[in-house]
């Protein structure tokens, strides 16, 4: 007999070896795997794991070893995320564990210690979310967590049939939506209450805590064992509460999330303290620093009658504790929170991605799920729902895991990650789970809910869509003014724009082009307006169109200013060139700055398409969560300055040019405040996106609040130098023949220089008024001053005269046309004219003059009114100066 004991212990022990020496020659995968619920022994527990599994891949002669481990924190692994909030003074404080936690298992990532790593479904997509949170990213050290990981459908995509045995929900949670396949199912969990058969009555109070009748005579030191002193249970035991209590959040349904914020929350979480503090005792603090193995302790020493635990501990009570009759059953309405885990591939690791894309497929394999839980108790991935098909599901059912299936079939499953967002403006759960907890935590020893009301609202919602109620003070009521006054301000420019139209024929407002001053003023209440819809900015096209649309208005204030200086100057600089009339005609210069925006447009558009153009948020580190638009700032502020200096320059040289030309007050002033009003809207932009990227309603600065005035203001006053004033000029001078607008004079741009410069008169409030008691000698100065005589037989045509406002040699070559003319048609008849001061001012008076100027003269009997008069009455005189 002794011999025969002797024989076998041999032959273990070599077997032993040769199972050592065989794993030993093989190529050894490392994974990563966090440490189980409970256990008392996780060194012990982890070289078990991997003995275990070991032995499966030698039976299976898979040329691979592998060596599970712990990732260990470093001292230094989420500091940086802890002394920030706290530098920053946030209203919210963070988990320092779960920070520490998650700065290994990145630091990892980043390395290629691991070649694999099992990481749970909280942990696979943490980062994901529509708005980015710029701040976390930074201070962990990644851009997208996906980019450590192996796609598997990349390069490497495996057979559908491959993956057949998992349940298709827990496939697609570990797929991306752009079916980007990074983790393979590994393992399932979900919690269920464990309790002693005459615990049963008080098992059925968790679904009536509304009832409270059947609460009194419950032990005050608590009935349920729970580890709250760990975070993510204290995330899903007020999770499963909500939800089997209010039956919210509905994923479904935007507006049950409210509930956790709006006026009546706190209904919601003073019955959440007392459901804690009935269960478990009336000691919060004790209550929410027991760990799970504490929990699981205090229900097997019966000092508690239940124990809400995960599925995978009955592998305990079947083992451990087999005199003892323990009961399983599901949450109140099956309604629990589950846990799913993921075996991801580091990118980063040196060995080659085929082998370890194979290996993968081996240790997510049906064969190999169904011996883990044999050996640890843990759930496989298969739809245990749904067993007329799945052989193996139903292998798994069929033995001592049936109680399991039949709570498995009553499951309603709470996902973590997708019941804390509401919508994908919502925080990523890394976030959430940062800050939720402490608030949850402080709201039940505190009794305070204002904290956990703020963070869920925080969470779910962004400022401007939260329930929140905005505090009104001094800087806020400011700001709702300046609001009321933009809004009023706009109205005002489309006043304007609706006078300029409606007076569009007539000369003064004619001589600076209405339609592109309209056009101008337009672009200049799109600047007012435009940083009012930033807050509207919800998608990352959207964010690369605003920097297009931004560069459009400027566009549309600039080139039509543009156009407008450049008419006035070139009439200045090419008063002899009659045909210069047609050339700068309203509508032939609007086609012109219609084609010039639409290129330009494209060509910002199609600059734009290269760059990044994200959503961004500051997330909890402010009050409330707001987002901006993200992009290369400084780049396009560079591109758009240079065009837009480039475009000043040449503004400011026609207009210096045209004002030595002129020598008149009022026709090019306003050019000197466009430099304002191209500053002051570009600081209050920046200082827009700085508040809504930053910053709350409450939190408004007294300098945004002066930018905004000053935008107002120097746009206001721009208009009026432009076209405003005109408008008031010619309401105080009606013209009584209006008819005389419909002349074809009017039509060429010559027959109007004369009403580009206002007139000067120092006695008015607006300085346009002709002075009354020099009314003669001011009418014979603006025009032309000439003492000569004008001989049509002589061969040298040459003009002796001398004019005094360079901007009226117009004038002067009609008449050499009209003497021609005359030459012409009279075959010879000589057309003798002596011109004298006298006789030019009669006939500036009379004909050449738009305006009979103002006089107190009694002879006058509508000395209220102007007359438009007929600049010629020779036909062959109109022929040569109409063009159209």
């Amino acid at each position: 007999m002794k011999f025969i004991n002797s024989t076998i212990s041999l032959y273990i022990i070599s077997y032993f070896l040769f199972l050592i020496e065989k794993i030993n020659t093989k190529e050894v995968i490392n994974i990563l795997i966090n440490p189980p619920n409970i256990s008392t022994e996780n060194e012990q527990y982890l070289n078990n794991y991997n003995e275990q599994i070991n032995q499966y891949l030698v039976s299976k002669n898979i040329d691979f070893g592998v060596n599970f481990s712990y990732c260990v924190p470093e001292p230094t692994d989420g500091e940086s995320v802890f002394y920030f909030y706290q530098s920053a003074n946030t209203f919210f404080s963070v988990d320092t564990e779960f920070a520490r936690n998650f700065n290994c298992t990145l630091r990892e990532l980043k390395s290629s210690n691991y070649d694999m790593m099992i990481l749970d479904d909280r942990f696979l997509f943490s980062d994901d979310s529509y708005i980015t949170n710029t701040i976390l990213e930074s201070l962990f050290g990644f851009d997208e967590i996906t980019n450590f990981y192996v796609n598997y459908n990349n390069d490497h995509k495996i057979k559908k049939e491959t993956l057949s045995h998992h349940s298709a929900n827990i496939l697609k949670d570990g797929t991306t939506v752009d079916n980007k396949l990074y983790g393979l199912p590994y393992e399932f969990d979900f919690d269920v209450l464990y309790y002693y058969p005459e615990a049963t009555e008080i098992k059925d109070l968790l679904s009536k805590v509304q009832n409270l009748e059947g609460w009194k005579n419950l032990d005050p030191s608590g009935v349920l064992s729970v580890g709250l002193g760990n975070n993510d249970e204290i995330i899903n035991f007020f999770a499963e509460f909500v939800r089997y209590q209010y039956d919210i959040p509905k994923e479904e349904d935007p507006s049950t999330y409210n509930k956790l914020y709006d006026r009546k929350s706190n209904d919601l979480f003073n019955l959440f303290r007392d459901y804690v503090t009935k269960l478990m005792g009336n000691n919060m603090e004790k209550s929410l620093s027991i760990s799970n193995l504490e929990a699981y302790n205090s229900f097997m020493n019966g000092e508690k009658r239940i124990y809400k635990g995960k599925a995978s501990d009955h592998h305990y009570f079947k083992n451990n504790n087999q005199n003892v009759t323990i009961l399983a059953d599901s949450l109140p309405g099956g309604k629990s929170v589950v846990s799913e885990k993921y075996l991801v591939i580091n990118k980063n690791s040196q060995k080659p991605i085929d082998q370890l894309v194979q290996f993968a497929i081996e240790l997510t394999s049906p064969e190999i799920q169904i011996y883990r839980s044999e050996q640890f108790g843990t759930l496989p991935t298969f739809d245990l729902k749904n067993l007329s098909n799945n052989d193996f599901a139903n292998a798994y059912c069929s033995g001592e895991n049936s109680g399991i299936c039949t709570l498995y079939e009553q499951l309603k499953p709470i996902l973590i990650t997708k019941v804390l967002k509401k919508s994908r403006y919502s925080a990523n759960y890394l976030e959430s789970r940062l800050v939720l907890p402490i608030s949850l935590r402080n709201t039940l020893t505190s009794k305070d809910n204002n904290v956990i009301i703020k963070t869920f609202s925080n969470l779910l919602d962004i400022w401007n869509d939260s329930l929140e109620t905005f505090k009104l003070n001094p800087i806020t009521a400011l700001l709702m003014g300046l609001n009321s006054l933009s809004f009023f301000t706009v109205i005002y420019l489309f006043w304007i724009i609706y006078k300029v139209y409606r007076n569009r024929k007539h000369p003064y407002i004619k001589a600076m082009s209405p339609y592109l001053t309209n056009i101008t003023i337009i672009g200049i209440a799109l600047k007012i307006i435009y940083p009012y819809t930033l807050n509207y900015i919800r998608t990352n096209y959207l964010c690369r169109m605003n920097v297009v649309i931004n560069f459009f208005i400027d566009n549309l204030i600039y080139t039509p200013l543009f156009a407008i200086i450049f008419r006035i100057y070139y009439i200045y600089t090419n008063v002899t060139n009659m045909s210069c009339g047609k050339k700068l005609h309203d509508k032939r210069i609007i086609r012109y700055i219609i084609l010039i925006l639409f290129l330009t447009f494209m060509a910002f558009y199609i600059l734009t398409a290269w760059d990044h153009f994200i959503l961004i948020t500051t997330g909890s580190i402010a009050l409330t969560r707001t987002i901006t638009c993200f992009y290369d700032f400084a780049k396009y502020a560079l591109y758009s300055n240079i065009y837009t200096v480039f475009m000043f320059i040449l503004m400011m040289g026609m207009t210096i040019k045209v004002h030595k030309l002129s020598k008149k007050y009022g026709d090019t002033k306003f050019i000197f405040f466009i430099v304002l009003l191209l500053i002051t809207s570009f600081v209050v932009q920046q200082a827009f996106s700085t508040f809504m990227s930053t910053s709350n309603i409450d939190q408004v600065s007294t300098s945004l609040l002066f930018t905004i005035f000053l935008q107002l203001t120097t746009s206001v006053i721009t208009v009026h130098l432009l076209i405003g004033n005109r408008i008031l000029y010619i309401k105080k001078h009606p013209i009584k023949n209006k008819s005389k607008f419909n002349s074809s004079d009017f039509k060429n741009i010559n027959n109007i220089a004369n009403f580009v410069a206002m007139k000067k008169d120092m006695n008015s409030s607006f300085s346009m008024f002709d002075t009354t008691k020099n009314s003669s000698k001011n009418t014979s100065e603006i025009y032309i001053n000439m003492n000569s005589s004008y001989n049509t037989s002589s061969n040298n045509k040459k003009d002796q005269f001398m004019s005094n406002n360079q901007s009226f040699r117009s004038f002067s070559h009609t008449l050499q046309d009209l003497n021609s003319s005359y030459n012409d048609n009279s075959n010879g008849m000589l057309f003798n004219s002596v011109i004298n001061n006298d006789n030019l001012r009669n006939y500036n008076s009379n004909n050449n003059n738009y305006y009979n100027n103002y006089n107190g003269s009694s002879n006058n009997n509508s000395n209220s009114y102007f007359y438009l008069n007929n600049l010629s009455e020779n036909s062959n005189y109109n022929r040569k100066i109409n063009f159209n």
